[in-house]
């Protein structure tokens, strides 16, 4: 046999860099995905494009970087601060008057019953005498805590044990082209009664 034949070998062992074989992989990739893309713009397009995204910024989320741009004020002004809702208001009620167990507070019962309501009474004012009696008491009340603040004793008001009804005049419907006659007080002669 000659040099020139030589014989395959037997086993062959060859090991490569495996990060050269990547980059040329993506070498060969990339080199055939150029894509150019042509688009004719109006710039009255690109402008309302433009303002609208602005706008889907402020109202989808783009949150505290909105306030950076520089015509944030002008576009979205500021809201005014939510008023505070005073608990307080003037008001009054009637019920029967009660004393606590411990004999320092007042309490009304509304003629309801559906609650009480703590009074805070002028010191001038003695309740003691008034315990158990139907009051009127008209002052500011607090909703939050349901208390009823009486500025003065004039406020206050005893009322008869049980609320009398007012009696209403019967509401008679009648066409508008019918005359109701009401009695006077000075009685009239009729012109036949008075040719009789």
């Amino acid at each position: 046999m000659a040099d020139s034949e030589k014989d395959a070998p037997l086993v062959s062992f060859q090991i490569t860099n495996p990060v050269a074989y990547l980059k040329n992989w993506w070498n060969k990739v990339m080199a055939s995905q150029a894509v150019t893309i042509k688009i004719p713009v109006i710039p009255a397009v690109l402008i309302i494009l433009f303002l609208s995204g602005l706008v889907s910024l402020k109202t989808f989320g783009a949150g505290p970087w909105a306030q950076y741009l520089p015509f944030h004020e002008v576009l979205w002004p500021p809201t005014p601060p939510a008023q505070e809702i005073s608990p307080w208001r003037e008001t009054a009620f009637t019920g029967v008057l009660h004393q606590s167990l411990d004999g320092k507070s007042f309490y009304l019962v509304t003629a309801s019953q559906s609650e009480a309501i703590t009074l805070e009474v002028p010191a001038n004012v003695e309740l003691i005498k008034l315990v158990n009696r139907r009051i009127f008491a008209a002052g500011s009340f607090n909703q939050e805590t349901n208390v009823l603040k009486v500025r003065e004793a004039a406020s206050m008001e005893i009322l008869p044990q049980r609320p009398t009804p007012v009696p209403v005049s019967p509401n008679i419907a009648t066409s508008s082209a019918e005359i109701i006659s009401t009695p006077s007080a000075v009685p009239t002669v009729s012109s036949a009664s008075a040719s009789e």
